[in-house]
């Protein structure tokens, strides 16, 4: 059972955890919290749980999750750009953080401007989320097209994919330890994805990454595995619409950015980012 203390956000109503910086529901600043990690050194911004802190952590956060270079995105991380369309933070002469986005017009819009880096951060790294999200999206969408048009002509080859992709998937179940999806141990239920577990907790209903998983589970996991699909049945709300995974799990896992970028750095498309709108 999850020990921290949950606390009341007074903008939105929603909990957050004890020492949260900011509120995963509304976004706002915690009052009175502190960067963590910026007294102590750096942090490590390649765990899926990393929260960016400072201009330098969001930049190591970008590179952790191989994503194609600024030119390419149009965010830039530490610096103020002229162009028209671009996103972008930096740290003024007289101190202030300034975020701001560069509209196709040419104006310039400020999201942020002030003392607090952690809170600037925070605005440009969720909406650069956000951004990966919708460009993941559109990807899809052109490739779902794409093989619409090419199905007829191609359904030799696709089918000959398939069949690589099949034996493969065997192949590397033989290489994994684990299959990703959904558990069932000691009445509570785990999900397991790119080596990290995630178990449902009762009493805050609610998803959260386990910190300790029992070893029985670890060794035998094929003896409490319930499949890859969510079933209602669990009682626990599917883990993939949870808004945990929205907000914390999403758009870190290794395959929705190392692989995804590696092997199409060419797929960001800017050209359908939203530039007219002030963010």
């Amino acid at each position: 059972m999850n020990n921290k203390t949950m606390n009341i956000c007074p903008r939105c109503g929603g909990e957050y955890n004890e020492g949260a910086l900011f509120c995963p529901h509304c976004r706002s600043r915690i009052t009175g919290a502190s960067a963590p990690g910026i007294p102590d050194g750096p942090r490590d911004m390649s765990s899926p749980d990393a929260v960016p802190a400072t201009i330098e952590e969001l930049k190591e956060w970008y590179i952790a999750n191989n994503l194609p270079p600024e030119e390419t995105t149009r965010f830039f991380i530490g610096k103020n750009i002229l162009e028209k369309r671009a996103f972008g933070i930096f740290r003024d002469i007289d101190g202030s953080v300034v975020v701001y986005k560069n509209k196709d017009d040419g104006t310039r819009a400020v999201r942020y401007r002030g003392p607090d880096e952690a809170l600037g951060v925070n605005e440009l790294w969720i909406r650069l989320k956000q951004e990966i999200h919708n460009q993941k999206g559109h990807l899809k969408a052109g490739t779902a097209a794409g093989k619409t048009r090419r199905r007829k002509s191609s359904k030799r080859i696709f089918s000959l994919v398939i069949l690589v992709l099949i034996l493969a998937s065997f192949a590397m179940r033989s290489i994994n330890s684990r299959d990703r999806g959904y558990y069932r141990y000691n009445d509570e239920y785990y999900y397991y994805s790119h080596s990290t577990w995630y178990r449902y907790d009762d009493l805050y209903d609610t998803w959260m990454t386990a910190n300790i998983v029992d070893s029985l589970l670890r060794d035998s996991w094929r003896d409490y595995y319930l499949g890859d699909d969510y079933n209602a049945s669990y009682g626990t709300g599917d883990f993939l619409t949870s808004d945990y995974y929205y907000d914390t799990v999403q758009d870190t896992w290794s395959d929705d950015s190392d692989t995804f970028w590696d092997f199409l750095s060419d797929a960001w498309d800017s050209s359908v980012t939203d530039f007219s709108s002030d963010w």
